[in-house]
């Protein structure tokens, strides 16, 4: 989990911290560096065997035996390694500065669906679940939420295998395919998510209590999304929901509004490099957001 390393790490400098081994601990420290990891902090060449990274160093505990490093790509990207020479399970999480509230006012839901759509295939590859079929395949998994400012991505999978599934999970980020066959597929799984929530107390609560705020305010508004308001609602009014996903990504998925954590038995030299290789071409839009967002 989040450790005092961590935590001290934030209070002390803003500029991130780093994890444990496993998927939880990498998504736990991705919202603690989310923030801010200084502009300063760039990587010099792409070449990591001869180039010497520029990077924050993380105040720890005398018995943290773990390396942190952050640093930010050429890109914008911030990233923040944690090198784990014990760690039975490789890690990495990615959360991208946008959530439900970003989502047009004619389509709620969206954000979340975008979420789900980036699992379904991309220009490099193509094949729907090659992500997390790779990771069954080296003892992983996978999973991702959407927030009200937030959408979080993370995976663990067998350390040997890390540098193959952080090419696969770049891909979300890049050139999704959001294939029509996909959409009305998907849809699906996001209008059968909307039924299990119902069930819920906690979620029914949430729901509630948005349902109170001031009309035309960000939170005024349904999150998950359904088969009415992604598919029903939408075609009654002429809009095209699978440009929409395309022009969503477009927009928000800009590097300068992400930040990655990798763990990994690697240096923290490696990690950074495998960031480098597997990040640096994802788009920097210069993409803004709401300030209080």
């Amino acid at each position: 989990g989040l450790g005092s390393s961590a935590r001290s790490a934030w209070r002390q400098t803003q500029r991130g911290t780093a994890s444990s081994s496993g998927a939880s601990a990498a998504n736990e420290f991705v919202h603690a560096a989310s923030p801010a990891v200084p502009s300063g902090m760039v990587f010099a060449a792409s070449s990591a065997a001869t180039t010497d990274f520029d990077t924050v160093e993380i105040e720890k505990p005398a018995t943290d035996y773990r390396v942190y490093r952050a640093a930010r790509l050429p890109n914008n990207m911030r990233v923040m390694v944690v090198s784990d020479e014990r760690c039975d399970r490789a890690a990495a999480a990615l959360s991208v500065r946008v959530g439900s509230i970003f989502d047009p006012p004619q389509i709620p839901g969206l954000a979340h669906f975008c979420e789900h759509m980036l699992f379904l295939g991309n220009e490099k590859y193509p094949k729907e679940n090659e992500y997390n079929e790779y990771l069954s395949e080296h003892g992983g998994g996978s999973n991702a939420y959407t927030a009200e400012t937030v959408t979080n991505y993370f995976f663990s999978v067998r350390p040997e295998a890390l540098d193959g599934a952080l090419d696969r999970f770049a891909q979300f980020f890049m050139a999704p395919l959001f294939t029509e066959s996909a959409t009305q597929r998907e849809l699906n799984a996001v209008d059968s998510e909307h039924s299990k929530n119902v069930q819920q107390d906690g979620w029914r609560n949430s729901q509630l209590l948005r349902s109170l705020v001031q009309p035309g305010h960000p939170l005024n508004h349904f999150i998950t999304g359904n088969s009415e308001t992604l598919r029903d609602a939408p075609e009654k009014q002429g809009i095209d929901v699978r440009a929409a996903l395309l022009d969503f990504h477009d927009r928000y998925y800009s590097a300068n509004l992400m930040t990655l954590v990798i763990v990994g038995r690697e240096s923290p030299k490696e990690l950074l490099a495998l960031a480098h290789r597997h990040f640096a071409a994802v788009a920097d839009r210069a993409a803004v957001v709401a300030k209080d967002a």
